[in-house]
Parts: C-alpha cells; sequence; structure tokens
C-alpha cells in the first residue's frame, strides 16, 4: 500500500514514514528502519496532540527494537519505558503490549527472571484481548525460553508448542518472531538429551533469526555447541561456542549467559587436553563473580591435572541456589561432586550426593546433566535399585540419544533404502516422530535407523548426516518445512 504512493508523500508525513519503518524492522532492513524513524521523530512536531503522543510512541517502539538487536539492552529499557509513559495509549493498546514483550526480553537476557515472566505475561494478556496473534506468538515465545531458563521445561515446551500451533495456522513458521520458540525447543530437548530433536529445533532457529539479533544468535549458537559437546564432538563444539562469544561482542550490557558460555569453552579446552589454554582463560575470571558454570570447569581443570582432591574442593564452593535458574549447571556441579567423592573413595557420601541431584532432575526431566562425565555411569548403576529413581536411573543408562560413534563406510552403497528415505526426511527438517509418521513405523524404529545411519557415515548429528548425504549424493539439500 505504500508503495502506490509517491515516494516523497510518504517520507514527508511522520505517521506513513513510521509505518514504514515498522515493515523495514519486521523485514530485517534495520539501518532503513533507523534512517526511518530518525526522519519521523524529525516531522513528529507537525502533528496535533494524541496523533503526536501516539507517533511519539511508535518511534519509541522502533528505538526499542533496535537498541535490543544492537545489543545495548539499557537503551532498549529506556524506550519500553518511554512507550509505556505515553500520555496516548490505553492501558490495553498493542502499543504497550509491543514494549512490555522488549522489555520482558530486556528483563530476562539481563537474569531477573522472575521480572521477565510477569511483564510477558501481562503483555500477552493485552495482545490475547485485543486479538493480535503475531504479539500472542510472541509473548509464548518469549515465555518458553523464560519457563527453561526458571528449571520448568516441561511447561516452556507446553507454551513453545501453543505458539508453534498458532504459527502454524498463520503460516509463520520461518518468520523471526519464531526464532525464540525454535530455540526454546532445542534447549529443552538437549536438556531432555533428545539430541536430534535439538539439532532440529535449533537449525530452525538459526535459519529464522534476525542477521543483527546478537542476543538470540548468542544462545542459539551456545545449545548448538552443547549439543555437540554432549555427543563428544569437541571441535564442532568449540568452534560453535567461539561463535556464540564472537556474538555477545556486539551485546554491551550485562548478559546472563555470558559465564555459561566462557565455562563450557574452558570444558572444552579441559576436555581436548589444553589444560594450560584452559588455565589462561579461567584466570580472566577468578577475581570476578563466581558462577556454578565457572566453578565446575575449575574443577575439571584441577581433575584432569589429577587433584581430585582440591577439584572437589572447587565444587564443593560453587553458589547454591538451585531456584535461581540453570538447574543443568547445578545438577553438574552435583553429578561431578558425587563422582570426585567416590573416586575419593567415599562411596556412601558419593550415592547421597548423587540421590540430591536425582531428586532435583526428576521433576523436570534433566538428563544431560549426568551423561556429562563417563564414570558417573558407575554410580548410577549402582543406584538401579533405589525404588523413587528406578525408572529415571534405567532410562539414563539407556538413554536412545547416546553419542555414536564408528568409522565411517564406503558411502551410498552402505545404506539400505528404508535408511535412504529416512536420511531425506532429515534433510526435509522433520522430528523423529514426524519421520515415523511418513514411514508408517515406530519412533523406535526411526531411531534404530538412526544410529545405523550415524555409524555407516561415520557421523554423529543430523546435521552431519544430511551434510554427507548431500556429499554422497544421496538427498539433495532443500530449504526444509516450516
Amino acid at each position: 500500500m505504500l508503495d502506490l504512493l509517491p515516494r516523497d508523500t510518504v517520507s514527508a508525513d511522520a505517521e506513513l514514514v513510521l509505518v514504514r519503518a515498522v515493515l523495514h524492522l519486521e523485514s530485517g532492513r534495520h539501518r532503513r528502519a533507523l534512517a526511518d524513524v530518525e526522519t519521523g521523530e524529525r516531522l513528529i512536531h507537525r502533528l496535533d496532540g494524541a496523533d503526536r503522543a501516539r507517533a511519539a510512541a511508535v518511534a519509541a517502539t522502533v528505538r526499542l527494537r533496535l537498541a535490543q538487536l544492537g545489543g545495548d539492552i539499557n537503551g532498549a529499557r529506556h524506550a519500553g519505558e518511554a512507550v509505556l509513559s505515553s500520555p496516548a495509549l490505553e492501558v490495553d493498546d498493542p502499543l504497550r503490549a509491543m514494549a512490555l514483550l522488549g522489555l520482558g526480553v530486556c528483563e530476562y537476557f539481563t537474569g531477573r527472571r522472575a521480572a521477565a515472566q510477569e511483564i510477558l505475561r501481562e503483555g500477552l494478556r493485552i495482545a490475547r484481548t485485543t486479538g493480535h496473534d503475531y504479539l500472542v506468538t510472541g509473548f509464548l515465545s518469549q515465555l518458553a525460553v523464560v519457563l527453561t531458563a526458571q528449571d520448568r521445561p516441561v511447561e516452556a515446551v507446553d507454551a513453545a508448542q501453543e505458539a508453534v500451533a498458532l504459527a502454524q495456522r498463520r503460516g509463520w513458521g520461518a518468520t523471526p518472531q519464531m526464532a525464540v520458540t525454535w530455540h526454546a525447543l532445542g534447549w529443552a530437548h538437549f536438556l531432555w538429551n533428545r539430541l536430534d530433536e535439538a539439532d532440529l529445533y535449533l537449525d530452525r532457529a538459526e535459519l529464522a533469526a534476525p542477521s543483527g539479533d546478537a542476543a538470540l544468535l548468542a544462545v542459539i549458537h551456545m545449545v548448538q555447541g552443547l549439543v555437540q559437546s554432549l555427543r563428544r564432538n569437541h571441535d564442532a563444539a568449540l568452534a560453535l561456542l567461539t561463535t556464540a562469544e564472537r556474538d555477545l561482542g556486539d551485546v554491551i550490557d550485562r548478559f546472563v549467559f555470558r559465564s555459561y558460555i566462557q565455562a563450557e569453552v574452558v570444558r572444552l579446552l579441559v576436555a581436548t587436553g589444553r589444560l594450560d589454554e584452559a588455565d589462561r582463560r579461567l584466570a580472566a575470571h577468578r577475581d570476578g563473580q563466581p558462577s556454578v558454570s565457572l566453578a565446575v570447569a575449575e574443577a575439571e581443570l584441577a581433575w584432569a591435572r589429577g587433584d581430585a582432591a582440591a577439584a572437589l574442593v572447587v565444587v564443593e564452593s560453587a553458589p547454591g541456589g538451585t531456584g535461581s535458574g540453570f538447574l543443568d549447571q547445578h545438577l553438574q556441579a552435583r553429578v561431578l561432586s558425587a563422582v570426585l567423592t567416590a573416586e575419593l573413595r567415599r562411596p556412601d557420601d558419593a550415592d547421597r550426593i548423587l540421590e540430591e541431584a536425582l531428586d532435583l532432575a526428576l521433576p523436570g526431566h534433566y538428563r544431560q546433566p549426568f551423561l556429562q562425565f563417563g564414570e558417573a555411569r558407575t554410580l548410577l548403576e549402582a543406584h538401579r535399585g533405589c525404588p523413587a529413581h528406578r525408572r529415571f536411573v534405567a532410562d539414563l543408562l539407556g538413554a536412545d540419544d547416546a553419542p555414536v560413534t564408528g568409522a565411517a563406510g564406503p558411502g551410498a552403497e552402505v545404506l539400505s533404502d528404508r535408511e535412504v528415505e529416512v536420511l531425506g526426511h532429515l534433510a526435509a527438517m522433520l522430528t523423529a516422530a514426524e519421520i515415523g509418521a511418513e514411514m508408517f513405523v515406530s519412533v523406535n524404529t526411526v531411531k534404530t535407523h538412526l544410529k545405523s545411519i550415524y555409524r555407516k557415515l561415520g557421523v554423529s548429528s543430523r546435521r552431519q548426516a544430511v551434510a554427507r548425504g548431500v556429499e554422497l549424493g544421496i538427498v539433495r539439500p532443500g530449504p526444509g518445512r516450516m
């Protein structure tokens, strides 16, 4: 509709040029959005009364999002507060909802999860009341990641699936708004050790994410790295986490995931034998604010150098407070503590610590913290008989998505027809359940085929299998199914 009007007419009208700024923003043309909002702000004085105040609120809303994309969290917060204080907006105005969405993101990325949830729920109420489905998907998406960070992955997946259902009805599966949803689903499935599903959702998140959203890209690359680390693909994991660190170079304010990413880089350096480099990395953080993730990394470094007692002292000194979010980190610390205690020949204490970790993990079905350390398997085997955890421990010991290793096969000829069919569905970005539905087989059968494919192709993830299949000419790359 704007293109039907003369360009000079649009550029001379504050309201029209601000509409164009919003369209540029939603289409990823951030420099054009900035230029238009600056033009609109210069023209606002031509408007009268309520129109002027509303146009100013629109401009502040665009400023809020641009500040977020630029990593300026405090700048985004100030812009959001300007919108909420506008006298031109009613309580249930959609512009207020947009500002609340931005402020909720700010609170989340700076670590104030409870405040983020409260803000997002109020905004979701407005979006539902006013019938703005696009905003509803945005709020559900952000709530999903906040709930995951609050150690409530089951509720998070419920919110994310509601967003997916709405987006699919409206054809919004590949929009930037949905990148957060796919990230939340990927993160939750990583916590549950469903690594193939995590790969799928994180790939979708990366495809949908706005190119300039440094904070979002950082957490997507972080979880992708965590998945590869759990698969023992250390080089791939380190490359992804290094990318996440580079993303954070554009985030100028406090960022809740920064120490998490830094610690995982150190852990990978330890795992690959680069102990001196890991030590140098940790040295830069030893005088800073303590974190559970950095304590685990420090303990693993001491352990790798042969000092289990020193490692135990470090991990036991990790900050407590499991109700503050990132339960996976606290669980990793407890599992490592149990492993080190057992190594120091205190089996009863080790079993007690492991039991505490299982109690904490069970409500949210956290699996990955128990798979971080190979030595934990012996402790879990000894814990099989505990009635309270029997099924959970059996599940952990028989995890379907355990890393698959093996030498590369000679190529396409080693795959059966059914395996080639499964590989084709992988390239179309279907989940294991969706592949089963397409092939009229169970999910367990699909997983059996996947393990065979990984072994024969010498790979250990969905992405690697598809890349190898493309290389061999077995499948053709496609845009995926959103």
